[in-house]
């Protein structure tokens, strides 16, 4: 509660001491006095996790993301072969699969369509589930069903990676309290709000604007 909710709260309490008598008098003086004395919360403060504890493809991941470039590391694995060739070798048309395009110019932002420009920007890789993969991943629905979310899943983990190329990755620090690994661009996608206490959501809009 800040200075000025302080003042706006004792002053609606003190308003109603015309009303009582004496006796009850004192038991709302001391709920003024409770309210003007309380503590301050601690400020909520955003950060970017620049080393984050779980990596993006250390986790237990659908898709297979596989990767051709000379200087960074965008993936699972890098084949020896040549993209066409690795292609026809491993992937059965009735899995999933997307391409992976990557824009890099002052950073690297990577996602499944191609990018608007055609300078620092083009097609680096696949990202696919077998049938095997899809089907032990979603069991108990058709194969068709399966398909469809394992598109989707495939679409999140390209996501996600990106997020963590971009440095989109967060935690926070209220009081003592502290956690870290939150992903996404958008405070809603980061889940942050459900690991505070109710009393620091007041706090939450301005602590993302001003995150660091």
């Amino acid at each position: 509660m800040t200075n000025q909710e302080k003042l706006e709260a004792v002053t609606a309490v003190l308003a109603q001491l015309e009303e009582l008598d004496l006796e009850d008098r004192w038991a709302v003086l001391e709920q003024a006095l409770e309210i003007s004395t309380a503590a301050k919360p601690p400020e909520l403060k955003i950060m970017q996790d620049t080393d984050p504890a779980i990596k993006p493809r250390e986790c237990d991941n659908l898709g297979l993301m596989v990767y051709w470039h000379s200087r960074y590391v965008l993936g699972d694995s890098q084949p020896t072969c040549c993209s066409k060739t690795w292609f026809e070798d491993n992937v059965d048309p009735k899995g999933v699969y997307l391409p992976l395009f990557i824009y890099d110019h002052s950073g690297i932002t990577m996602q499944t369509k191609p990018f608007t420009c055609p300078f620092d920007s083009g097609q680096i890789g696949w990202i696919y589930a077998s049938p095997e993969a899809i089907k032990t991943a979603f069991p108990g629905v058709t194969f068709e069903e399966a398909q469809v979310h394992a598109l989707k899943a495939l679409e999140f983990e390209v996501k996600d990676f990106d997020c963590h190329l971009r440095g989109q990755v967060w935690g926070f620090e209220y009081g003592d309290d502290s956690c870290w690994g939150f992903v996404g661009d958008e405070l809603e996608a980061t889940g942050i709000k459900e690991y505070l206490p109710e009393v620091a959501h007041s706090q939450l809009e301005a602590a993302w604007e001003a995150r660091t």
